[in-house]
């Protein structure tokens, strides 16, 4: 059988890789960061938390829903805060703050 090559470590690769375990696809993923999580990640700096990214999950699948419950068990957690998402203006934009996202994170 023909190995599974998955690029990226964020959301959407390590649900493909999740469910390439379970249905028994050999699969070998590749993160260039030293942690997973991609862009959906939250950082801790003393008491503090950043988020990375914006942290949604829309839970419209049941089934998908009962897998990242099991999957993330007590790390998973609903915050009832009110929150706004402000688009970023360009693609450059956009790039910027991914750049900075990581360089914040290896500082910390």
């Amino acid at each position: 059988m023909t190995t599974l090559t998955i690029l990226g470590g964020g959301p959407a690769g390590l649900g493909l890789a999740f469910y390439a375990h379970r249905s028994g696809v050999p699969f070998v993923l590749f993160e260039r960061s030293s942690e997973l999580g991609g862009m959906c990640r939250t950082l801790r700096h003393g008491e503090h938390l950043y988020d990375c990214g914006a942290h949604r999950f829309h839970d419209r699948d049941p089934e998908i829903t009962r897998d990242l419950i099991e999957l993330m068990g007590e790390d998973l957690f609903t915050v009832d805060a009110p929150s706004r998402l402000r688009p970023l203006a360009s693609p450059v934009e956009r790039s910027a703050h991914a750049e900075s996202c990581a360089s914040e994170e290896e500082e910390i």
